[in-house]
Protein backbone atom coordinates (compact mmCIF):
# COMPACT_ATOMS: atom_id res chain seq x y z
CA UNK A 1 0.00 0.00 0.00
CA UNK A 2 2.11 2.55 -1.51
CA UNK A 3 2.30 6.31 -0.82
CA UNK A 4 4.62 9.06 -1.15
CA UNK A 5 6.24 11.41 1.58
CA UNK A 6 5.82 9.34 4.74
CA UNK A 7 8.53 7.94 6.67
CA UNK A 8 9.10 4.90 9.19
CA UNK A 9 9.24 4.32 12.65
CA UNK A 10 11.76 1.23 12.87
CA UNK A 11 12.32 -0.34 15.77
CA UNK A 12 16.18 -1.26 16.08
CA UNK A 13 19.63 -0.93 18.07
CA UNK A 14 21.06 2.03 16.43
CA UNK A 15 22.09 5.06 18.61
CA UNK A 16 21.12 8.74 18.33
CA UNK A 17 23.43 10.92 19.26
CA UNK A 18 21.80 14.49 19.00
CA UNK A 19 18.66 16.36 17.90
CA UNK A 20 20.38 16.65 14.44
CA UNK A 21 20.74 13.02 14.03
CA UNK A 22 17.81 11.42 11.49
CA UNK A 23 15.85 8.27 12.84
CA UNK A 24 16.51 5.02 10.54
CA UNK A 25 13.51 4.89 8.54
CA UNK A 26 12.34 8.74 8.85
CA UNK A 27 13.13 10.29 5.88
CA UNK A 28 13.41 7.25 3.64
CA UNK A 29 13.65 8.94 0.15
CA UNK A 30 16.91 10.43 0.68
CA UNK A 31 19.27 9.18 -1.27
CA UNK A 32 22.97 8.43 -1.35
CA UNK A 33 24.33 9.76 -5.04
CA UNK A 34 28.05 7.80 -5.18
CA UNK A 35 30.67 7.41 -7.95
CA UNK A 36 32.13 3.92 -9.08
CA UNK A 37 34.57 3.98 -5.98
CA UNK A 38 31.33 4.04 -3.69
CA UNK A 39 33.21 7.64 -2.85
CA UNK A 40 30.00 9.77 -1.64
CA UNK A 41 29.23 12.37 -4.39
CA UNK A 42 26.03 14.52 -2.86
CA UNK A 43 22.57 13.68 -2.05
CA UNK A 44 19.39 12.90 -3.82
CA UNK A 45 16.05 12.18 -3.03
CA UNK A 46 14.07 8.94 -4.77
CA UNK A 47 10.86 10.42 -6.74
CA UNK A 48 10.38 6.90 -8.67
CA UNK A 49 11.37 3.36 -7.89
CA UNK A 50 14.04 4.35 -10.69
CA UNK A 51 14.24 7.87 -10.97
CA UNK A 52 16.51 10.48 -8.23
CA UNK A 53 16.18 13.94 -8.08
CA UNK A 54 19.46 16.01 -7.40
CA UNK A 55 21.26 19.10 -8.14
CA UNK A 56 23.10 19.68 -11.37
CA UNK A 57 26.15 21.44 -9.97
CA UNK A 58 27.31 18.02 -8.46
CA UNK A 59 27.10 15.45 -11.36
CA UNK A 60 29.54 15.12 -13.95
CA UNK A 61 28.01 14.38 -17.10
CA UNK A 62 30.76 11.87 -18.02
CA UNK A 63 31.07 10.19 -14.84
CA UNK A 64 29.21 7.23 -13.79
CA UNK A 65 27.29 7.16 -10.81
CA UNK A 66 25.69 4.89 -8.18
CA UNK A 67 22.49 6.09 -6.57
CA UNK A 68 21.96 4.21 -2.84
CA UNK A 69 18.64 4.01 -0.98
CA UNK A 70 17.65 2.59 2.68
CA UNK A 71 21.06 3.92 3.89
CA UNK A 72 21.20 5.56 7.78
CA UNK A 73 24.44 5.15 8.91
CA UNK A 74 27.22 5.29 5.70
CA UNK A 75 29.79 3.10 7.87
CA UNK A 76 28.03 0.85 10.13
CA UNK A 77 25.86 -2.13 9.25
CA UNK A 78 23.85 -2.05 11.97
CA UNK A 79 20.99 -1.17 9.98
CA UNK A 80 17.63 -3.34 10.97
CA UNK A 81 16.77 -3.29 7.08
CA UNK A 82 19.19 -3.19 3.83
CA UNK A 83 20.08 -0.64 1.79
CA UNK A 84 20.01 -1.17 -2.01
CA UNK A 85 22.63 -0.32 -4.63
CA UNK A 86 21.73 0.74 -8.22
CA UNK A 87 23.78 2.05 -11.39
CA UNK A 88 22.76 5.12 -13.03
CA UNK A 89 21.55 4.50 -16.71
CA UNK A 90 21.52 7.95 -17.43
CA UNK A 91 21.75 11.53 -16.22
CA UNK A 92 19.10 14.72 -17.50
CA UNK A 93 19.77 18.24 -16.19
CA UNK A 94 17.98 21.21 -16.63
CA UNK A 95 17.93 22.70 -19.53
CA UNK A 96 18.19 26.01 -18.45
CA UNK A 97 21.20 25.20 -15.78
CA UNK A 98 23.49 27.82 -15.50
CA UNK A 99 26.93 26.86 -13.39
CA UNK A 100 27.63 30.53 -12.44
CA UNK A 101 24.90 31.32 -10.81
CA UNK A 102 23.13 27.64 -10.28
CA UNK A 103 19.64 29.08 -11.77
CA UNK A 104 17.80 25.93 -12.21
CA UNK A 105 20.06 23.54 -10.46
CA UNK A 106 18.23 20.46 -10.59
CA UNK A 107 19.10 16.90 -12.45
CA UNK A 108 17.15 13.68 -12.92
CA UNK A 109 19.29 10.67 -12.52
CA UNK A 110 17.46 7.19 -14.29
CA UNK A 111 18.39 4.02 -13.24
CA UNK A 112 19.01 0.68 -14.78
CA UNK A 113 16.75 -1.07 -12.57
CA UNK A 114 13.87 0.00 -10.07
CA UNK A 115 14.55 -0.04 -6.34
CA UNK A 116 12.39 -2.47 -4.31
CA UNK A 117 10.08 0.30 -1.75
CA UNK A 118 10.19 -0.67 1.40
CA UNK A 119 9.89 0.43 5.04
CA UNK A 120 13.56 2.37 4.84
CA UNK A 121 12.75 3.31 1.15
CA UNK A 122 10.01 5.65 -0.24
CA UNK A 123 9.88 7.93 -3.00
CA UNK A 124 9.08 12.04 -1.70
CA UNK A 125 5.93 13.83 -2.80
CA UNK A 126 6.82 16.94 -5.27
CA UNK A 127 5.23 20.04 -4.66
CA UNK A 128 3.63 21.50 -7.14
CA UNK A 129 2.48 25.09 -7.81
CA UNK A 130 -1.04 23.90 -7.90
CA UNK A 131 -1.18 22.78 -4.35
CA UNK A 132 0.96 24.64 -2.40
CA UNK A 133 0.60 28.25 -1.07
CA UNK A 134 4.05 29.51 0.40
CA UNK A 135 2.47 30.87 3.22
CA UNK A 136 0.76 27.74 4.52
CA UNK A 137 4.32 26.33 4.18
CA UNK A 138 5.92 29.56 6.19
CA UNK A 139 4.08 27.81 9.42
CA UNK A 140 4.94 24.61 8.48
CA UNK A 141 7.52 22.38 10.02
CA UNK A 142 10.61 21.85 7.55
CA UNK A 143 13.46 19.44 7.23
CA UNK A 144 16.84 18.98 5.25
CA UNK A 145 19.04 15.86 5.01
CA UNK A 146 22.13 14.92 3.80
CA UNK A 147 25.35 13.72 4.84
CA UNK A 148 27.47 16.35 4.83
CA UNK A 149 30.14 18.26 7.19
CA UNK A 150 28.90 20.51 9.94
CA UNK A 151 31.22 22.96 9.34
CA UNK A 152 33.67 24.09 6.21
CA UNK A 153 36.52 21.38 5.49
CA UNK A 154 34.59 19.21 8.23
CA UNK A 155 34.29 15.78 8.31
CA UNK A 156 31.12 13.97 6.10
CA UNK A 157 28.23 12.77 8.88
CA UNK A 158 28.16 9.09 9.38
CA UNK A 159 24.59 8.92 10.04
CA UNK A 160 22.13 10.75 8.17
CA UNK A 161 21.63 14.34 9.59
CA UNK A 162 18.36 16.21 9.88
CA UNK A 163 18.41 20.25 9.84
CA UNK A 164 14.91 22.02 10.59
CA UNK A 165 14.61 25.05 8.54
CA UNK A 166 11.93 28.05 8.35
CA UNK A 167 11.24 29.08 5.07
CA UNK A 168 11.28 33.24 4.47
CA UNK A 169 10.53 35.23 1.77
CA UNK A 170 12.42 35.67 -1.30
CA UNK A 171 12.57 39.64 -0.85
CA UNK A 172 13.62 39.14 2.80
CA UNK A 173 16.29 36.45 1.48
CA UNK A 174 17.67 38.70 -0.92
CA UNK A 175 18.23 41.86 1.57
CA UNK A 176 19.92 39.44 3.76
CA UNK A 177 22.26 38.26 0.82
CA UNK A 178 22.40 42.05 -0.43
CA UNK A 179 24.41 42.83 3.18
CA UNK A 180 27.45 40.54 2.51
CA UNK A 181 29.74 40.28 -0.25
CA UNK A 182 27.58 39.50 -3.32
CA UNK A 183 26.50 43.37 -2.45
CA UNK A 184 23.78 45.53 -2.40
CA UNK A 185 22.27 44.81 -6.34
CA UNK A 186 22.30 41.00 -5.64
CA UNK A 187 19.12 39.63 -7.02
CA UNK A 188 17.84 36.17 -6.01
CA UNK A 189 16.44 34.44 -9.03
CA UNK A 190 12.59 33.68 -8.49
CA UNK A 191 13.49 30.14 -8.95
CA UNK A 192 15.28 29.91 -5.69
CA UNK A 193 13.60 29.25 -2.32
CA UNK A 194 15.32 30.71 1.10
CA UNK A 195 15.21 28.68 4.63
CA UNK A 196 16.77 29.63 7.80
CA UNK A 197 18.04 26.93 9.94
CA UNK A 198 16.70 26.90 13.30
CA UNK A 199 18.76 27.37 16.49
CA UNK A 200 21.38 28.73 13.95
CA UNK A 201 22.03 24.94 12.52
CA UNK A 202 22.80 25.01 9.03
CA UNK A 203 23.50 22.56 6.04
CA UNK A 204 27.37 22.58 4.85
CA UNK A 205 29.70 20.98 2.39
CA UNK A 206 28.19 17.92 0.85
CA UNK A 207 24.46 18.45 1.34
CA UNK A 208 24.12 19.53 -1.97
CA UNK A 209 21.51 17.80 -4.27
CA UNK A 210 19.13 16.74 -0.82
CA UNK A 211 15.84 17.33 -0.34
CA UNK A 212 13.67 20.24 1.75
CA UNK A 213 10.77 18.58 2.82
CA UNK A 214 7.85 20.41 4.68
CA UNK A 215 5.12 18.40 6.74
CA UNK A 216 2.25 18.41 4.89
CA UNK A 217 -0.84 20.27 6.88
CA UNK A 218 -3.57 18.08 8.09
CA UNK A 219 -1.60 14.64 7.55
CA UNK A 220 0.90 13.74 10.29
CA UNK A 221 4.20 12.86 9.81
CA UNK A 222 3.69 13.16 5.85
CA UNK A 223 6.61 15.31 3.81
CA UNK A 224 6.63 17.59 0.40
CA UNK A 225 9.41 18.16 -1.08
CA UNK A 226 9.70 21.90 -1.76
CA UNK A 227 13.17 22.25 -2.06
CA UNK A 228 16.87 21.09 -3.51
CA UNK A 229 19.96 21.79 -1.48
CA UNK A 230 21.68 24.53 -4.12
CA UNK A 231 24.23 26.52 -2.05
CA UNK A 232 25.12 29.01 0.64
CA UNK A 233 27.58 31.29 1.75
CA UNK A 234 30.12 29.37 4.18
CA UNK A 235 27.72 27.33 6.49
CA UNK A 236 26.09 28.30 9.90
CA UNK A 237 26.88 32.39 10.09
CA UNK A 238 23.34 33.12 10.14
CA UNK A 239 22.47 33.66 6.59
CA UNK A 240 19.54 31.75 4.93
CA UNK A 241 20.32 28.72 2.99
CA UNK A 242 19.51 28.56 -1.28
CA UNK A 243 17.43 25.75 -2.74
CA UNK A 244 16.16 25.04 -5.98
CA UNK A 245 12.46 26.05 -6.12
CA UNK A 246 10.46 22.62 -6.98
CA UNK A 247 7.50 24.16 -7.94
CA UNK A 248 9.62 26.02 -10.76
CA UNK A 249 11.16 22.94 -11.99
CA UNK A 250 8.16 20.23 -11.59
CA UNK A 251 6.83 21.15 -15.05
CA UNK A 252 10.07 19.49 -16.31
CA UNK A 253 10.16 16.64 -14.20
CA UNK A 254 6.75 16.04 -15.19
CA UNK A 255 7.86 16.31 -19.18
CA UNK A 256 10.87 14.35 -18.22
CA UNK A 257 8.99 11.32 -16.79
CA UNK A 258 6.32 10.86 -19.49
CA UNK A 259 8.75 11.17 -22.18
CA UNK A 260 10.36 7.73 -20.61
CA UNK A 261 6.50 6.77 -19.78
CA UNK A 262 7.44 7.00 -15.73
CA UNK A 263 4.36 7.06 -14.03
CA UNK A 264 4.36 10.82 -11.88
CA UNK A 265 2.35 9.23 -8.94
CA UNK A 266 4.64 8.15 -6.94
CA UNK A 267 5.73 11.25 -6.34
CA UNK A 268 1.94 13.37 -6.58
CA UNK A 269 0.34 13.22 -2.91
CA UNK A 270 -3.48 12.23 -3.23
Amino acid sequence: NFACGFGSEIPGDYYISDATTAKFGEYPWTTLVLNLKNQYQCVGSLIHPEVVLTTAHCINDSENYIARVGQWNTTGNTEPLAHQNMRVKSIVKHPKFVFDNLIHNAALLFLENPFKLDRNVNTACLADSSTVPYTQLRKSKCTATGWGSDVPKGVYRRAMKKIEFSLISNPLCQNEFRKTRLGKWFQLHQTFLCAFGKNGRDLCYGDGGGPLVCEISRQPLRYLQVGITSWGLGCANNLPSVFTKVTSIKHWIDQEMSARNLDTSYYTPM
